[in-house]
């Protein structure tokens, strides 16, 4: 049928590209799955670059910042030795001293350790967007005036930032 292709390494993420640049332009919806954090930082590279080639993604790219989860289990999580400067723990639990919600930095100050079961460990990073960039909200939350739900599983496609850097989105199908 077709289904299942070999390629070698340096064609693999070209031609996953193409494939999934050519669904989404037919109107359908693609989903990539790799088995690595890395490779599928490596495939969305080049869907990037397929959908600049083809003006779909546009304009100057801003670095927006993201919490990244680092799936640590619950031992990891109270274990210091898993903890880096500028890690967070956000709480997904009422806990002693924090609400649900509440940040706290790994800065050298005292961590609530003991209560690791109800926090994930999260490492700070940033994203390149630009114009035309398709984002899916992983957590839910509001728009930071307020005013707007950000549910999670919901898609949006970047519509441009303001003078200020604030990002404008649509919601896109799918969400």
């Amino acid at each position: 049928m077709g289904w299942i292709r070999e390629a070698d390494a340096g064609d693999r993420y070209r031609l996953l590209a193409s494939d999934y640049v050519e669904s989404v332009e037919a109107g359908k919806t693609a989903l990539v799955v790799c088995p690595t954090h890395r490779e599928g930082a490596r495939v969305t590279a080049a869907v990037r670059e397929k959908l600049k080639s083809l003006g779909h993604i546009h304009g100057e790219e801003q670095l927006v910042s993201q919490l990244t989860n680092l799936n640590l289990t619950e031992a990891e999580r109270s274990d210091p030795r898993f903890l880096e400067p500028g890690d967070v723990l956000v709480f997904h639990q009422n806990a002693r001293g924090h609400s649900k919600g509440d940040r706290v930095p790994v800065n050298g100050q005292p961590l609530p350790l003991d209560q690791a079961s109800r926090y994930q460990v999260f490492r700070p990073s940033t994203l390149p967007l630009a114009t035309g960039d398709t984002v899916r909200i992983t957590r839910g939350g509001k728009t930071q005036d307020g005013q707007h739900a950000l549910n999670n599983g919901a898609i949006y496609e970047l519509a441009g930032f303001d003078d200020h850097g604030n990002r404008g989105m649509t919601e896109s199908c799918g969400s």
